[in-house]
């Protein structure tokens, strides 16, 4: 962002001679004068080009961002924060990328065993590469999507499979690129067939997603995207419900946990600080051919953040205003021509009814958004891939919710847990910064909070895995299998668990003690039972919806926002050349719009159309730095992604890491930056000499 906003801060550049009062610093534009305006010969356009790019590459490249950073949306003042709350799962546990290559491998081994996908797409790969998080994925049309901050899609990042939709088709299929607010699924998944794909699980699950549907493309095999959607979903929910995942994970903590020296300290800072610590975490029946096992994860496939249409089959990227991005949607492993998406849906735009809600309820455009999302993606894509490969008939929708019940299911069994446990080095990062800033809160007297969906066995297994074994008396409160986001409803009571037996007691919780662990409950009882309210409570978590929507929308918490993918993001923003294209592409972009005033002649609109085209590579271009198919995860061209629109809502800080707090003092205030309006005077970013001034 801070990049765009340096593009009107040139001082000394002698800008264009044309003849009109418009400039981008907002100066009054004499609309009566535009009548009068002269014509200007190509050669001078030439000139004014030459001028404008020679004076945009003279001036001094920005200091770099520090990836360390916290960045702010609203003003939070940390020495009014008592309690400090966490989410487990990628905000105190920073797992490696090994975890979702178990996740999507579980995910594929559940459809192909539970669900009979075929067998061929356990070949298919997980690309880590392939998605990013937040996309939306049309659980009617089957087509992976980025979506912008107002819910028009990316053109460019709607694939089906594994194969970009063409612009045109997801025009025609959306009658533009806009999507209803009615078709978006809610924060929680609910409502709207585009639903979001937002956790840190996402991308597995996006790859698996888009892995089959494009073993279904390929092998023509029929099918409904929102079955591929919901199985997939399923089969990776249920590889978490069995306990198979926490399972693996625990058997081999290194392989899969990353142990980080700075979790602990900084729980240390915030307790020797008097903080208060909570730490809340929530850890069909169809035929698929087994040949799908052999489609891999691969992880460059998708992002986070994308939408899935469960009616078309289509996976792609929506912005901010429900507008799917063009050249984003891909069925299966392979882009919808922008022709198609165009036609599918009747533009580009995705009616809000369409958009599942915050928790994925509701609307055919489903969006993936969860870290896990990812596996899930590529596992859906990977089976519509071989579907259509296979000439196999399939209904999007049936290859969504299979494929998503899937991998719910590696989930709810265990199975993926399980795997992490049994080799955390494998998949679990082990940061000793988490120890140091635990003891930084809890040192200056702040609470500490773990709210978890996550089962005791498994959390404590990676917890003493990073902070050791008694990791429990760090916190004033620790919640496990909370059932986010249900757990900010008033329903279930709180459970207090007998570590040494196993169980749950059958008493009323009145009361918390330290260390002691409980499970499941509700917000409303929380806020009781401790007497912690609104204002003085800082929640961290990866899910901005699971996580954070209802703690900020419904109890009034401050909440922070970990985004593990913003280091790999502002490295992409530092280099030297994305800055330039960046700056071009701006001022590019700027001179277009301002040369369209002028009475031109045939040739000079010919110069205006090859600049078009210039902007138009560069637009590629600077998508394709962060990922080939959907972009960045925050933007969508010049538009804020769907996903960067619910971040700035529904978190007051984000950051790449949780100790990313470590760099900070316990009184530090974080101020948002004010960014001019359209309709607002950019003070300070006017150019001398501008003749747009004149």
């Amino acid at each position: 962002m801070a990049v765009f906003r340096r593009l009107c801060h040139f001082r000394k550049v002698k800008f264009l001679e044309f003849y009109l009062t418009e400039t981008c610093c907002g100066c009054h534009v004499d609309k009566k004068q535009f009548g009068t305006r002269e014509a200007k010969s190509p050669d001078l356009l030439w000139e004014d080009y030459a001028r404008l790019k020679d004076a945009v590459q003279a001036q001094p490249h920005p200091a770099p961002i520090n990836p360390d950073s916290i960045f702010t949306n609203n003003e939070l003042d940390l020495a009014d924060m008592d309690v400090y709350g966490f989410d487990y799962d990628y905000t105190l546990a920073s797992y490696k990328e090994s975890l979702h290559h178990l996740l999507y491998s579980l995910g594929t081994e559940a459809l192909v065993t539970g669900y009979k996908y075929p067998a061929a797409i356990k070949s298919m790969k997980y690309d880590p590469q392939f998605a990013v998080r937040g996309l939306h994925f049309d659980v009617h049309k089957g087509f992976l999507m980025k979506i912008d901050a107002f819910h028009n899609i990316q053109l460019g990042t709607v694939y089906k499979g594994l194969e970009p939709v063409p612009d045109e088709e997801v025009i025609e299929q959306y009658q533009g690129t806009h999507v209803p607010v009615d078709n978006m699924s809610g924060f929680h998944g609910t409502g709207g067939n585009m639903v979001q794909l937002m956790d840190m699980f996402a991308l597995p699950e996006i790859t698996l997603m888009s892995n089959v549907i494009q073993y279904f493309i390929e092998h023509s095999i029929a099918f409904d995207p929102g079955y591929v959607f919901y199985d997939v979903k399923t089969a990776v929910q249920n590889v978490h419900k069995s306990g198979e995942l926490h399972a693996s994970i625990m058997d081999d903590l290194p392989k899969y946990l990353e142990k980080e020296a700075e979790v602990s300290q900084l729980m240390n800072k915030l307790s020797s600080a008097g903080k208060k610590l909570l730490l809340i975490t929530n850890s069909g029946y169809a035929f698929y051919p087994a040949a799908i096992k052999s489609m891999k994860y691969d992880p460059q496939f998708a992002v986070r953040g994308l939408h899935f249409d469960v009616h078309k089959g289509f996976l792609m990227k929506i912005d901010a205003f429900h507008n799917i991005q063009l050249g984003t949607v891909y069925r299966g492993l392979e882009p919808v021509p922008d022709e198609e998406v165009i036609e599918q849906y009747q533009g580009t735009h995705v009616p809000v009814d369409n958009m599942s809600g915050f928790h994925g309820t509701g609307g055919n455009m489903v969006q993936l958004m969860d870290m896990f999302a990812l596996p899930e993606i590529t596992l859906m894509s990977n089976v519509i891939q071989y579907f259509i490969e296979h000439s196999i008939a399939f209904d999007p929708g049936y290859v969504f919710y299979d494929v998503k019940t899937a991998v719910q299911n590696v989930h709810k069994s265990g199975e993926l847990h399980a795997s992490i446990m049994s080799d955390l080095p494998m998949y679990l990062e082990k940061e000793a910064e988490v120890s140091q800033l635990m003891n930084k809160l809890s040192s200056a007297g702040k609470k500490l909070l773990l709210i978890t969906n996550s089962g005791y066995a498994f959390v404590d297994k990676g917890m003493s895995y990073m902070l050791g074994s008694d990791w429990s008396d760090m916190f004033d409160v620790i919640i496990t299998r909370a059932r986010k986001p249900q757990f900010f409803r008033p329903k279930r009571p709180f459970r207090s668990f007998d570590r040494t037996l196993g169980t749950q007691s059958w008493g009323r919780v009145t009361s918390f003690e330290k260390g002691q662990i409980y499970q499941e409950g509700n917000m409303d009882d929380l806020q009781k039972i401790t007497g912690w309210h609104g204002a003085k409570m800082l929640y961290f978590g990866d899910h901005v919806y699971t996580d954070l929507a209802d703690a900020t929308l419904s109890m009034g918490w401050r909440t922070g926002a970990i985004i593990p993918e913003l280091e790999g993001e502002i490295k992409n923003f530092n280099s030297e050349e994305f800055t330039n294209a960046v700056t071009w592409l701006s001022s590019l972009q700027d001179l277009i719009e301002k040369s369209q005033v002028l009475h031109d002649s045939p040739e000079a609109e010919a110069v205006r159309q090859e600049w078009l085209k210039e902007r138009d590579q560069l637009r590629v271009a600077t998508k394709e730095v962060f990922n080939p198919r959907f972009g960045s995860l925050f933007r969508t061209y010049h538009n804020p992604t769907y996903f960067s629109r619910r971040l700035s809502r529904f978190a007051d800080i984000y950051m790449s890491s949780l100790t990313n707090l470590l760099n900070y003092k316990l009184t530090h205030t974080f101020y948002p930056r004010r960014a001019a309006l359209p309709h607002e005077v950019h003070y300070g970013s006017g150019l001398d000499g501008c003749s747009m001034c004149r």
